[in-house]
């Protein structure tokens, strides 16, 4: 049940990577996230509430912690919900799943000069993230955006986004030896995306009002909410508690290939051979270099 809770949680990622990248060509992406986000707050604070799992004093404890955590959670999730407004989905999770980690180890070997930590791998998904970069600005992608500076925006945001991957889950790892429960810390950690939202849609007098007599937007929010966040976060614990840690990271590493693979079913998308040979490499020295790492963690 972990191996299929674990591609279960891959496949609708994926699956929502498309389905939003075709959302935001109708609707604003800063919108999307406020509505979603809020629903999603909302129906967890309640669950959490009604199963008195912490108390104040435990949530007081950790502010510091939980402060961060909605900074860096709204730093990921609104980079990459921008991002899909102007690049192809499968080259926006190409790059935020697999850049941040790259430059993760490329900090420890340079900057913090850890000598058992390997570059060659992590260094050759940067160079194919910079790759599928250059595809999308450039205009060969899947996707094509006539405005050259918005397509170097949405490279920027997938990196931004990356990197608040990476602060995401040295926050969380750190949240999760504390008395906080699982669904205590979830339910708190979108409080700071709902409120950048709803001051970035007040500022630019966005409606708000019209979008809730929409009957083509609220039912995608309340579905994004529902199967697109909060079922995910339950399906990746649950897998990670129940299968081993290097499947799950090889099944993770598949997400860009298959959002490229559902990217056939929008229409809006045609078959190309850059963008796929961009996501076939990252995901290619991914799963080397978690190999690898996994072969010198069981010799050692």
């Amino acid at each position: 049940m972990g191996f299929l809770s674990v591609l279960l949680f891959v496949l609708i990622g994926s699956a929502q990577d498309v389905f939003l990248g075709n959302l935001f060509t109708s609707y604003d992406p800063v919108l999307v996230a406020f509505l979603t986000f809020s629903i999603a707050t909302i129906f967890l604070a309640l669950i959490a509430l009604s199963l008195r799992q912490n108390k104040v004093q435990d949530y007081k404890a950790q502010l510091r912690n939980l402060i961060f955590l909605n900074l860096v959670t709204a730093l990921n999730w609104l980079s990459f919900f921008v991002s899909l407004r102007y690049i192809e989905p499968a080259i926006v999770g190409a790059i935020s799943f697999s850049i941040g980690p790259g430059f993760s180890a490329i900090i420890e070997k340079v900057v913090l000069k850890k000598k058992e930590t390997k570059i060659l791998y992590p260094t050759l998904v940067v160079l194919s993230c910079i790759f599928l970069s250059y595809v999308a600005i450039d205009g060969k992608s899947a996707f094509i955006v006539s405005d050259k500076f918005k397509v170097t925006l949405g490279v920027v945001l997938a990196v931004l986004s990356g990197l608040g991957m990476v602060l995401n889950t040295y926050i969380s790892k750190s949240l999760s030896s504390t008395n906080l429960t699982t669904l205590s810390i979830t339910s708190a950690r979108f409080i700071a995306i709902s409120l950048a939202s709803l001051l970035f849609l007040l500022f630019n007098n966005i409606s708000i009002e019209n979008t809730f007599h929409d009957l083509h937007l609220m039912p995608s929010i309340i579905g994004i909410a529902v199967i697109g966040i909060m079922l995910p976060m339950l399906l990746i614990q649950y897998g990670i508690k129940h299968s081993e840690p290097l499947l799950v990271s090889l099944l993770l590493s598949l997400t860009p290939a298959t959002t490229f693979l559902l990217e056939f079913f929008d229409k809006r998308l045609q078959l190309n051979y850059l963008s796929a040979l961009g996501i076939f490499l990252c995901c290619f020295f991914t799963i080397l270099g978690i190999l690898k790492e996994n072969k010198k963690a069981v010799c050692s």
